[in-house]
């Protein structure tokens, strides 16, 4: 099949969204696909368009080097450039956008990752700086290459690499995006068109993030294509048509011609108009995102600007702000500490210059209460703690305060409820979570523009006025799943709900609102001894002590780490009679390939998500796209971070 009779991708168990390529530039779509089927070919077929842009060069010149004499085939030789060549990430990124004149136009970057080596391992081989006179690009593709990351306005933590290594050692996605970026820069290419990005393995640690911030940055929609490892239908055909490939190389040490083995993919030539593959994910580009309402981001955007640094943010851990603002930070049921706070300086002055609203300046204490607020150091006690929304006789349900501090909307509360059953707190969750988000994106933008940024209300008939009746479809339930994903890859809270105060970042109000559905069901042992107050001789400790928490007494943080095992229990079969569960296939089903899955980045990073460190890592990302902080300044924030999700296995 040829490249330009690629058309819709379809994968069972992923929605498809075709998206124009003449998106306007106020629209950011962000997507993440992580393809384990490719019937149809075509993902893998985009991938070896760019494994057969290097291999064609690499093969041309290992032969003519060896009929040179330069370096002779044997067999150690050509088992190095075959092994490098099957371990190499490879990336397709197909960049299509609308020119000033009207017309569509494309362009195509491949990307080879380059060898990160070690002490005792040999310089690169392959990617050296004369390897740009063996290829042989098509009109519109491009070689990406590293780029000087001194004038980036994407944050990437870079690999660990030799110092003396020579040339061009980064991740693949890296020198994709940067070779984009450089393009976009200097006006090669328009801002605001779409990014489809092809890669052969799992994305790199950092790249999550850093797609998210280059879309954000340079006004462009962009959708990810990840290859699964393990044994997946997709993995093995790509990992097959390149073994048959080099075993064609390998039997043709012959000549000195430019190869071009009988045995070869679909060659690559005119870009195809393309629909993207995946659900989309809406994010806020620069140019419509909302003034923030999150005091943290204010105050270190504030020190930032006023100190050039992120010195803010570096001079503490998480553990030492705990120590500061908690009486006891083991517990999870502390009382906040009585703390004296420093002289008002020109950076705080600023920051609530910038959290005005309604021309309301906050004093410095406010800040630094909604700080802690913010980072998850608060409770639900009724009706202290959160706002007597409802009134009576709801408000003695239990329950209610933590779903009323969640922020979710009580019809969606009962129509996700009845759909996904009381067995799943944490799974329910992620939908009530991610249908209120959705809400509230509908409702902030006009009619007219939802379609277009990829805001589908369809997916939520029925769900406010008859909750009951509400049966999303598996299209919803996918659409749903990578929205809340997307959401959760950034920082920011939601305006304030009926003039109170603003709404939690994200992941705290999953955990509330897991900790409102458990709190539906009766417990063995209560662990309250009141709707206020915790239990001593009763209430779960969190960490390994499996005995319940008392949602409303216990902090915010506090819940969201019993979610995240609650959420681990219930995506793993913890029955036999669990093993192979429709119904539970159908509901855990859509988050398989989200950071929510136990598999996946899950793990240590789910559970960080709300660590100052890697908060404060979201946010300088934010920064850094916004003009407020350079590139050089975000790398200590974003490598603390990063090496604090890998030393739990990460």
């Amino acid at each position: 099949m040829k490249r330009s009779n690629l058309r819709c991708l379809v994968h069972t168990g992923f929605a498809v969204s075709c998206l124009v390529a003449s998106l306007s530039a106020a629209a950011v779509v962000i997507g993440r696909r992580s393809v384990d089927d490719d019937p149809n070919g075509n993902v893998v077929n985009a991938l070896m368009n760019g494994f057969r842009f290097y291999a064609d060069g690499l093969s041309a010149r290992y032969i003519d080097r060896a009929n040179q004499g330069v370096a002779p085939a044997t067999g150690q030789t050509w088992r190095a450039f075959e092994q490098r060549m099957i371990g190499s990430t490879f990336v397709t990124l197909l960049y299509t956008y609308q020119s000033a004149d009207g017309v569509s136009r494309s362009r195509t970057y491949y990307a080879m990752s380059g060898s990160r080596g070690s002490v005792d391992s040999r310089a690169e081989t392959l990617l050296t700086p004369d390897l740009p006179d063996w290829l042989d690009p098509w009109p519109g593709e491009v070689m990406a290459t590293s780029q000087d990351g001194a004038n980036s306005r994407v944050p990437w933590q870079m690999p660990m690499i030799r110092p003396e290594a020579p040339w061009d050692l980064q991740d693949a996605e890296m020198k994709a995006v940067r070779t984009l970026e450089t393009d976009l820069r200097d006006g090669t290419v328009e801002k605001g068109g779409l990014a489809t990005v092809f890669v052969s393995g799992p994305l790199c640690l950092a790249c999550d993030q850093a797609l998210n911030n280059f879309a954000n940055a340079y006004e462009l929609s962009l959708v990810a294509n990840e290859n699964v490892w393990g044994g997946s239908q997709a993995s093995a055909l790509f990992h097959g048509k390149q073994m048959a490939y080099l075993a064609t190389v390998r039997s043709s040490l012959i000549g000195r011609e430019r190869f071009r083995p009988s045995h070869a993919p679909p060659a690559r030539g005119k870009v195809p108009d393309m629909c993207v593959a995946g659900r989309p994910v809406v994010s806020f580009p620069l140019a419509v995102r909302p003034s923030t309402h999150s005091a943290l981001v204010t105050l270190i955007r504030a020190y930032a600007r006023t100190k050039g640094d992120a010195s803010y943010v570096l001079s503490g851990s998480d553990e030492s702000y705990a120590r500061w603002v908690l009486v006891d930070p083991s517990s999870p049921y502390s009382e906040p500490a009585e703390r004296d706070l420093s002289s008002m300086n020109d950076a705080v002055r600023l920051a609530a210059q910038l959290l005005a609203i309604e021309g309301r300046v906050p004093g410095q204490r406010e800040l630094s209460l909604r700080k802690q607020r913010e980072l998850g150091f608060t409770k639900s006690r009724p009706w202290t703690d959160v706002d007597d929304y409802y009134g009576p006789p709801i408000n003695t349900y239990r329950g209610v305060p933590s779903h009323t501090k969640a922020g979710v909307h009580a019809n969606i509360v009962i129509g996700v409820r009845d759909m996904v059953g009381h067995d799943y707190p944490a799974i329910g969750a992620l939908y009530a979570v991610a249908a209120q988000l959705l809400r509230e994106k509908l409702d902030a933008t006009p009619v007219a523009e939802q379609r277009r940024l990829g805001l589908r209300p369809e997916v939520l008939q029925g769900l406010v006025s008859t909750p009951r009746e509400w049966r999303p479809t598996e299209f919803d339930r996918q659409y749903l799943a990578i929205l809340l994903d997307g959401a959760m890859r950034e920082w920011d809270i939601g305006a304030p709900h009926n003039n109170t105060l603003p709404r939690l970042p994200v992941a705290l109000r999953i955990g509330r609102m897991a900790a409102a559905y458990r709190d539906q069901q009766p417990f063995d042992v209560d662990p309250c001894l009141n709707a206020r107050d915790h239990d001593p001789a009763t209430a779960g400790k969190g960490g390994g002590d499996p005995r319940p928490l008392c949602f409303n007494d216990a902090t915010d943080r506090a819940v969201y780490a019993w979610f995240v095992d609650e959420l681990h229990r219930e995506m793993a079969p913890r029955r036999p009679s669990e093993i192979g569960d429709p119904h539970r296939e159908k509901i855990a089903g859509p988050f398989r390939y989200t950071q929510f899955a136990e598999r996946s980045l899950g793990g240590a990073s789910l559970h960080a998500a709300v660590r100052k460190e890697v908060v404060e890592m979201k946010i300088v990302n934010r920064l850094v796209a916004d003009g407020d902080l350079s590139y050089a300044a975000s790398l200590p924030v974003i490598r603390r971070a990063v090496n604090l999700m890998q030393a739990k296995g990460n």
